[in-house]
């Protein structure tokens, strides 16, 4: 069975709407998927990432917004194929938590290209995403959040191409292919040079109609007429962190060829904003040498408290793991499934904040400014 992936991804920072007391509070109209996607002149077959800053309960926050539509199918198309574009909302202030919306309750507001959303707070979905830091504060349903395309950021818009194939062989096995690429939108505060080598690792620098020819030239060619089962394959990609140092995205990738189930998996790539160079994945880097043990130690300590002890296979074989992200308020540390747990516990996520691993930062890292 496959799910839509539409939504709307808002991840909580730091800032405020307003511009000042001249500053005049934008009309916000509520629009159809329809009139959303002509206004912002969507392409065929394409999700768009907007970077945010904002207010959630006149408190400052930063945000990241994906917007798809038509609507992309992935899981449970079958029964959600009648919906329209949704919103998903997660918020990142002490910890991240997730809202799904209707569009339709969204209101919007466009000016001079620059987008801004405005909606109320919903926890009748929410759910932490990454294990490990603070409680959320802001879970009344009435909280009113305003956002804005946060135009001082060396990245404010990524369009995310996708392709996908289904088709079905002889022998009546299904086979399923969705792929998404990003191309990142430069501007004036990131250099053309810097992202032009952001694209090409990403993408071989395509515009747009190329990579979409690309894209679904790939999903089409591992199809076999003689294929003996079913098979899925999905590779997403999505912006993770934006700040004026670091553009960070995540990929996920699920993959099913018989058997009781498939396989998930979740990674990173971060770059520089100043030179675009990729930035080092390995977990370890961030750390001072000496201070590997007390690393472990405080991973193991914080397992324990958000997941308890019987979870794990064997908490004493438990490694800092090779896979991290950084956001606004820590790093989150990632196992794959089967690393520390049962297949059943899916990929586990732990975060600790900066300030609790501030003493065993490896300062010359790139990502050491944020232990600051």
């Amino acid at each position: 069975m496959r799910y839509m992936v539409i939504f709307v991804m808002l991840c909580v920072g730091v800032w405020f709407v307003g511009c000042g007391d001249s500053h005049k509070e934008a009309e916000f109209e509520h629009l159809n998927p329809q009139e959303l996607t002509q206004i912002l002149h969507f392409g065929e077959n394409e999700k768009r990432t907007f970077v945010m800053k904002g207010t959630f309960d006149k408190k400052p926050i930063k945000a990241y917004l994906t917007l798809a539509y038509p609507p992309i199918a992935l899981y449970h198309k079958d029964t959600l194929n009648a919906l329209d574009m949704q919103a998903r909302i997660t918020f990142v202030d002490d910890a991240y938590h997730y809202a799904v919306y209707k569009i339709e309750n969204l209101a919007f507001h466009i000016d001079h290209n620059v987008l801004s959303v405005k909606g109320k707070w919903s926890d009748k979905e929410k759910t932490p995403s990454d294990k490990g830091l603070d409680k959320f504060e802001g879970e009344n349903e009435h909280s009113v959040f305003i956002l804005t395309q946060d135009m001082d950021m060396p990245l404010n818009q990524a369009d995310v191409i996708n392709a996908s194939f289904e088709a079905q062989n002889k022998q009546e096995k299904k086979y399923y292919k969705y792929i998404e690429r990003p191309i990142i939108k430069c501007n004036n505060t990131m250099s053309v040079a810097s992202c032009e080598k952001i694209n090409t690792a990403l993408n071989d620098n395509k515009d747009t109609k190329a990579l979409g020819e690309a894209l679904q030239a790939e999903v089409v060619k591992d199809y076999d007429e003689n294929m003996q089962w079913d098979t899925d394959s999905i590779q997403q990609q999505s912006v993770y962190f934006v700040d004026k140092h670091i553009i960070m995205l995540r990929n996920d990738t699920y993959r099913y060829e018989g058997g009781a189930h498939g396989s998930k998996s979740m990674n990173m790539q971060a770059f520089s904003v100043q030179s675009g160079e990729s930035l080092p994945q390995d977990i370890k880097s961030l750390f001072k040498a000496e201070s590997l043990v007390q690393v472990r130690t405080k991973i193991i300590e914080y397992l324990v408290k958000e997941y308890g002890k019987d979870m794990f296979f064997n908490l004493d074989e438990v490694e800092i793991p090779e896979v991290f992200f950084m956001n606004e308020r820590g790093i989150v540390f990632v196992w794959q499934e089967y690393d520390i747990t049962p297949y059943a516990a899916g990929i586990i996520t732990l975060g600790i904040s900066y300030k609790e691993l501030k003493d065993y930062a490896n300062m010359q890292s790139p990502y050491g400014y944020l232990f600051q």
